[in-house]
């Protein structure tokens, strides 16, 4: 049987200023999306697997501080290019978005393709039966044999998005936490609780396969393949920061992420805001590997600080070009500077950011310094439930405070080839290009285009997802096709 994806996601929310502003949550699977049979049994979709953490924050001016110069009149650049393929691709039947033709185990997906650097209209991927990538663009079915095809005339193929960061163990059993107009200054004000700030709980970690899964579920229904969760299980998601099968197939050679929440020793809830004495590292950095901490989470001095002694001032330089530095709310225009020109890297997670601290990383002036920036949706007590969610976020931030600075490829390359880069995947995984991994999201593109079709899709828009060509989640008539 298959698992019926008829989860209660959620009524309205909101990231920002209100709910209305940043749309509501109306993420519901469409009825006919399902996932294959080995995703059934006991992996049932409790109510708290809900809506994201409502917010009604206000901002402030946070869209154009002082030291952003003059980036909300950015000019727009060419970052792609379009080709129109010669090839046409059948229309689908009634009611549906893509039409599947049985063949053998490679796989022939045609539609819109965002290639690498390049839209393809009418174009294709090839996925070989190994699961990489052997074809992009025009020209594709000429080499497919007897693959089996997806035709999607009206759909957008992007590549699985990939989630920078999320606490993964800690989303089947909570829900999204009102937290009211407290704010916080640094997170250990919250972990304490300190000065005078109530706390929040962190509450019930389940690091169950089962529970596992449940939780990267609600990430596979908005187009993700990937994650740097913290924690995870074999089976669905390509859990980047762990290792072995875990990663999934076809991962060899690239770069082992070292995940760190606590750096600087900071479980024991310090707040320094000057000097490292206090601190002792509490990692054996493999400088060859990617580094992934929690740096500056944050608003005060004492977040900054972090930054200050994760950048020397401890004895160890851990700011590189091999660093990805996760939030990094608290830094200055000058530190953000010194970041860029080390080759360092952000994860962006702006709704859990606003949320707690009403206020998120100065993107903008990260952009301007040369730091690559990825996106994480963090966890579900104040962050978003999956990759669609936080690109709602991002778009509310982009259109209301940075005067749509960021295009549309931009948001997208947040969750793709970004991300991929940052967690030191991007030679298999972020674009698709031939030799990497067919790991492929197909998304509803009839009213939106290219990659607004990607950055403004529900949930419902999710037609099929797949890694190294194999279906994880996807409308029923596709599923059924492809087994």
């Amino acid at each position: 049987m298959h698992l019926r994806s008829t989860l209660g996601l959620g009524a309205a929310l909101s990231m920002c200023l209100s709910l209305a502003a940043c749309g509501n949550n109306d993420n519901n699977p469409s009825t006919n999306n399902t996932t294959p049979a080995d995703m059934a049994g006991d992996m049932t979709t409790p109510g708290d697997m809900g809506g994201d953490m409502p917010v009604t924050t206000d901002m402030g001016d946070m869209g154009t501080p002082d030291d952003m110069g003059d980036m909300t009149t950015m000019p727009p650049t060419d970052q792609f290019t379009v080709e129109t393929c010669q090839e046409s691709v059948p229309a689908a039947p009634a009611g549906q978005l893509c039409s599947v033709t049985p063949g053998d185990g490679a796989r022939l997906i045609q539609g819109t393709v965002l290639g690498d650097g390049k839209v393809y209209e009418n174009g294709s991927v090839l996925i070989d039966a190994s699961g990489a990538i052997a074809c992009v663009g025009c020209g594709c079915a000429a080499q497919a044999g007897g693959a089996t095809v997806v035709a999607c005339a009206e759909g957008v193929i992007s590549p699985g998005l990939i989630n920078a960061h999320d606490h993964i163990t800690y989303n089947a059993k909570n829900a999204p936490r009102d937290h009211g107009t407290e704010r916080f200054d640094h997170r250990n004000d919250w972990r304490g609780p300190e000065r005078g700030h109530n706390r929040i709980s962190s509450g019930t970690s389940d690091t169950s396969k089962v529970g596992i899964m449940v939780a990267e579920l609600r990430m596979v229904f908005g187009g993700a393949t990937s994650i740097a969760g913290s924690g995870g299980a074999s089976g669905m998601l390509r859990n980047l920061d762990r290792s072995g099968e875990q990663r999934g197939e076809g991962m060899d050679g690239t770069l082992d992420v070292e995940y760190e929440t606590f750096p600087l020793g900071s479980n024991s809830n310090l707040l320094v805001a000057e000097g490292c004495d206090r601190y002792s590292l509490t990692t054996d950095y493999d400088p060859n590997g990617i580094f992934l901490p929690h740096v500056a989470e944050g608003i005060d001095k004492e977040a900054r600080n972090e930054y200050t002694c994760l950048a020397g001032g401890i004895g160890s330089d851990l700011i590189t070009s091999r660093t990805t530095m996760i939030h990094g709310i608290g830094l200055t225009a000058a530190d953000i500077a010194d970041a860029g020109s080390r080759g360092a890297k952000l994860v962006w997670s702006p709704r859990t950011n606003v949320d707690l601290y009403g206020q998120t990383a100065d993107v903008l002036t990260y952009r301007r310094s040369g730091v690559t920036v990825a996106l994480g949706t963090d966890w579900i007590h104040s962050g978003s439930m999956n990759m669609l969610r936080e690109f709602a976020c991002v778009d509310h931030l982009n259109t209301t405070y940075y005067n749509k600075a960021l295009t549309d490829y931009d948001i997208w390359s947040m969750a793709t080839s970004n991300a991929a880069e940052a967690l030191g995947v991007n030679a298999k995984l972020g674009a698709l290009s031939v030799g990497k991994m067919g790991d492929v999201a197909i998304f509803n593109g009839r009213e939106r285009k290219q990659h607004r079709a990607v950055i403004g899709a529900d949930v419902a828009d999710v037609a099929l997802v797949l890694r190294s060509g194999k279906a994880l989640y996807g409308d029923a008539a596709l599923i059924d096709g492809l087994h």
